[in-house]
């Protein structure tokens, strides 16, 4: 049956490819947008990459036989087998399944590359027909008519950029064409929108837009021009991803991360146009996140940008405190939202500052937000333990393998592994990776490398942090770095 299913959604795509390809603007062929968003978003979703932004191969993982692991006294531990991660990437780069095998080796690598299916091969013109469709114009005497692109809603343009950076469809020409073409129009229409975080009320936020009380546009003009933060956002994760694995679409990145400053921050004297607003209040924090993983991507350490970003991260988690000191949870923020971060959203938003190594030095904001984040999580931890449950850890609060090992990375990273309440985060994080090494489970190698960075740097700097940490798992840790 998905076979069937497969082979159905093959066909879809050859017959729409080929109705695309004879694509001409006039007569009854005529393509909607909202079409062609829709087709991307389902074959991204259904097909996405199996290879993180960057990476040659899928991740790899180790694994211990619990059997081999029980042999914690005589410290003869295996190295266990090296397998191949076939992942699908649903936001951000959260990569949770096992399957296959794999190894490093240049034969292994060469025959990915040369391992495409034909369903592989359908997808790929599929999307190439689409990039060619957006942006196709025809010329005439005397005018020229605009490309779809130009038309397209906003919500529609990052949600096909999405879908190309999902999908992983990064090397045809037709895909750098299309990018830098909606990184064009996107910087376009923010530079046309009002600037500052007061005018995001009305443009760029939640509420309705100044020339229409039902909040529907009055024409095409409104209906292009209008846009949340999530339509922004998750435009700029997709080009950070896209140029990761195609050198060529970084000027595009850069290009819509100064039109993002220009838009949200001013310039000069000008930085905040409107002083008694913050400058990103009206954005969620997956927003957020999206953002900052983006300039992480594309390794833009834009500090001014990046101030705010984090400035608005840490009043995020100090409203967050206040909700949770006021009882019966009656407390709202002054928009009447209450936003609150998740576990796992921290731990991508310290692995970001660690990434760029955004420290005091360059703002104040990075060194309070550092050492706030352990001091969140472990509150966090403490409140399932006063409501009943004893065995409550960072994994009970959405804090899996990987972030684990990106916090304990990044708290050494930045040199915040001191605190009092670093320490007891960091503790928490090896006895859980420890506790999962002694049942067998599987452990990314990659992360393997993380935590022993952090380990070999806290063996000396720290030693009552990891002095828990059983002999065999830290021999393991050592072994997976040096192999």
């Amino acid at each position: 049956q998905q076979q069937r299913l497969a082979s159905t959604m093959d066909d879809i795509a050859v017959r729409l490819t080929d109705v695309l390809d004879s694509y001409d603007g006039v007569g009854d062929n005529v393509v909607k947008v909202g079409e062609l968003t829709m087709a991307c978003w389902a074959y991204a979703s259904t097909r996405p990459r199996n290879v993180p932004p960057g990476w040659e191969l899928p991740p790899r993982v180790g694994r211990v036989p619990a059997a081999a692991a029980a042999a914690d006294a005589s410290g003869e531990v295996s190295d266990g087998s090296s397998s191949k991660l076939a992942e699908d990437v649903v936001i951000f780069e959260r990569w949770d399944e096992v399957a296959g095998e794999s190894s490093s080796s240049t034969r292994v690598v060469e025959h990915f590359r040369n391992d495409e299916s034909k369903s592989d091969r359908i997808m790929d013109d599929l999307f190439d027909a689409v990039a060619n469709t957006l942006c196709w114009e025809q010329e005439y005497a005397t005018n020229k008519s605009p490309s779809l692109l130009r038309e397209c809603p906003w919500k529609d343009i990052s949600t096909i950029a999405w879908s190309f950076a999902t999908r992983g469809h990064f090397g045809s020409e037709s895909t750098e064409y299309l990018i830098a073409a909606a990184v064009k129009e996107a910087s376009r229409r923010l530079d046309a929108a009002p600037r500052g975080a007061a005018s995001a009320r009305n443009n760029g936020g939640r509420g309705n837009s100044r020339g229409s009380q039902s909040g529907r546009p009055n024409n095409r003009n409104d209906r292009t021009s209008r846009f949340i933060p999530r339509d922004v956002s998750q435009l700029a994760w997709s080009v950070g991803v896209l140029q990761c694995d195609n050198y060529r679409l970084g000027d595009s990145l850069v290009e819509l991360v100064g039109a993002i400053s220009r838009r949200w921050i001013g310039l000069g004297v000008d930085k905040h146009w409107d002083a008694a607003q913050r400058p990103f209040e009206n954005w969620q924090t997956a927003d957020l996140v999206q953002l900052a993983v983006a300039l992480s991507h594309g390794r833009i350490d834009d500090v001014g940008l990046l101030s705010e970003i984090y400035h608005e991260a840490f009043h995020i988690i100090l409203m967050g405190d206040k909700a949770e000191n006021v009882k019966g949870g009656s407390f709202r923020q002054n928009n009447g939202r209450h936003r609150r971060w998740q576990s796992w959203e921290l731990s991508i938003m310290l692995w970001v500052q660690a990434n760029l190594y955004l420290t005091s030095k360059q703002g104040s904001v990075f060194g309070v937000f550092s050492e706030a984040v352990p001091r969140t999580l472990l509150r966090r931890v403490q409140r399932q333990i006063d409501n009943g449950n004893e065995i409550a850890s960072v994994d009970s609060i959405g804090i899996g393998a990987q972030e684990q090992a990106n916090l304990a990375w990044s708290l050494t990273v930045l040199q915040e592994h001191f605190s009092e309440e670093s320490k007891d985060l960091l503790r928490s994080i090896f006895r859980s990776a420890s506790s999962s090494y002694r049942s067998g489970s599987f452990i990314r190698l990659e992360n393997a490398h993380q935590l022993w960075q952090s380990y070999f740097l806290l063996e000396e700097e720290c030693p009552d942090v990891v002095a828990d940490v059983n002999k065999s798992f830290r021999d393991y840790l050592e072994r997976t770095w040096n192999a």
